[in-house]
C-alpha cells in the first residue's frame, strides 16, 4: 500500500485551489458537505477521502499533487461522462460494498481478500463490514488509485477505463537491455518491469536494482 502521508492541512489547501475558492465555507460547498465539515477535518487532522475522489473527478485536479504535492497541478478537463456536484458525490458513495472492493483487487492484482488484509493491515471482519453495509472505503481507494496507477474514476465509480489516457503505472520501471557483441556493447532495447507482480518485500529490493541500473 502506498506510503506516503499526506499533511491534512495542505490536502485542504490543495482542495481550495483545486475549486478557486478561498473559504472552508465555500470549498464546503463545492464538495456538498455541510459547512462545518472542512473545520472539523482541519481541527481532527483527517480529510475523508470521498472528497478527494470527488475533487479529482470533478475538477480534473492531479491526485499526486492533492495528495501530497508531488507534480504540477494538472488543471485537466473533467472526467466527461459524469455528474457534478451532490449527484457526483451520491454516484461515489453509492459505489461501495462488494462493487468497489472487487475494483480494488483487481487493481492489486489479487484474488482473495486474505491478500488484501495482509498489504493493508486490517482485519476480514473490516472488509466483511464494507460489504455487509456497502461501505465506501475512500481512504483505501485513494491509496489503492496512488499505489497501482489505476484509474480513480474507474476505481470510485466503475466507469471508464481501468487507466487514465497517457497515464503511467508508477511501477513500471524500464532497464536497458545490453548485448555483448565482440568485446561491445550494444544496445539491444530494454527490459520492461512492472513492480506489482511482485510481493512487496520483492519489489522494494527490484526497485533499488532497477533505480541503480538506471544510474539514479
Amino acid at each position: 500500500m502506498s506510503n506516503l502521508e499526506p499533511n491534512p492541512q495542505e490536502v485542504i489547501e490543495g482542495l481550495l485551489s483545486a475549486y478557486g475558492v478561498a473559504t472552508q465555507r465555500a470549498l464546503a460547498k463545492a464538495l456538498n458537505v455541510p459547512s462545518n465539515n472542512v473545520s472539523a477535518w482541519s481541527q481532527r487532522n483527517s480529510v475523508p477521502g470521498s472528497a478527494i475522489i470527488k475533487c479529482v473527478l470533478d475538477t480534473g485536479v492531479d491526485l499526486q499533487w492533492l495528495v501530497n504535492g508531488k507534480f504540477a497541478k494538472a488543471n485537466l478537463k473533467r472526467v466527461g461522462g459524469l455528474p457534478s456536484g451532490a449527484e457526483l458525490l451520491n454516484e461515489i458513495m453509492s459505489s461501495g460494498g462488494k462493487a468497489v472492493l472487487r475494483r480494488i483487487m483487481d487493481a492489486y492484482g489479487f484474488t482473495l481478500q486474505k491478500q488484501l488484509c495482509e498489504l493493508l493491515g486490517i482485519s476480514s471482519g473490516t472488509v466483511s463490514t464494507w460489504v455487509r453495509r456497502n461501505y465506501f472505503p475512500g481512504d483505501v481507494v485513494v491509496a489503492c488509485a496512488l499505489d497501482t496507477g489505476v484509474s480513480l474514476q474507474w476505481l470510485a465509480t466503475g466507469k471508464g477505463s481501468t487507466r487514465n489516457e497517457n497515464q503511467q503505472d508508477s511501477r513500471n520501471y524500464s532497464i536497458p537491455h545490453k548485448n555483448l557483441t565482440a568485446g561491445i556493447l550494444q544496445d539491444a532495447g530494454c527490459w520492461n518491469i512492472n513492480l506489482r507482480f511482485f510481493r512487496k518485500k520483492s519489489a522494494s529490493r527490484l526497485s533499488y536494482q532497477a533505480a541503480l541500473a538506471l544510474g539514479f
